[in-house]
């Protein structure tokens, strides 16, 4: 097996290099990466560097965090997962132990590893990549690997759904037809939502926003929107 990383050279540049198939530690498994989201992170990261700048001015800095793929190794501890099984993982591992992880808000960890940022800017833009097992999630066989990828954006615009107390019959306005905007949309469309407005400022997102059910779309830019 060979292994090969896409890194930011400079905003607007990416060099493709080859890289050391990471070994799984006792309690994590390696990933055979095969699909990986584009976030509006990456694209920032990619057009003017990363949100939080490294200290270390030669640190390699990677992109991605949406991904899934095929477990090939697994560490000696590790027991819900064995090679083969498809995967996606949750790009944010906690630290496990402060207040905030110890309440069940690990999300919310000060000292958080997020993928493609501080401190250690690992990105998912790899053919290879070890994560522990306790954020990694098995797909199940009716979800296809790419859409596995999904998963996470998914799961953000269901949570804003959520929070919004959406159900059957509620009518709904989106202000942003990105892709969270838009992954809300089909969130509440799936949680009962019959009148579902969107408003952006591109006809493209608009017109997206209207493929996926959107019952009204509104260019902030030509439009009133109150």
């Amino acid at each position: 097996m060979k292994n090969s990383k896409a890194i930011l050279q400079v905003p607007g540049t990416m060099k493709i290099i080859s890289a050391e198939i990471p070994v799984p530690k006792e309690d994590e498994v390696l990933i055979k990466v095969e699909y990986v989201g584009i976030c509006g992170s990456d694209v920032h990261g990619f057009e003017s560097g990363p949100f939080i700048p490294p200290k270390d001015p030669n640190q390699e800095i990677g992109l991605g965090h949406e991904c899934a793929g095929t477990v090939v190794a697994v560490g000696s501890r590790v027991r819900k997962f064995k090679p083969g099984d498809r995967v996606n993982i949750e790009p944010g591992v906690p630290c496990g132990h402060c207040r905030y992880c110890l309440e069940g808000k690990y999300n919310i960890c000060p000292d958080v590893d997020f993928m493609a940022t501080q401190p250690n800017y690992r990105g998912a833009l790899t053919h290879y990549l070890c994560h522990p097992e306790s954020f990694t999630y098995k797909l199940p066989d009716n979800m296809d690997t790419m859409e596995g990828a999904l998963v996470e954006p998914a799961a953000v615009g269901m949570h804003a759904a959520m929070l919004a107390d959406v159900k059957p019959g509620k009518k709904i306005i989106i202000l942003g037809a990105g892709c969270i905007g838009l992954m809300t949309l089909q969130a509440c469309k799936c949680l009962g939502a019959t009148e579902i407005a969107v408003v952006d400022v591109l006809e493209k997102r608009l017109t997206m926003a209207e493929q996926l059910g959107a019952t009204v779309v509104i260019n902030g830019a030509k439009e009133d929107t109150i």
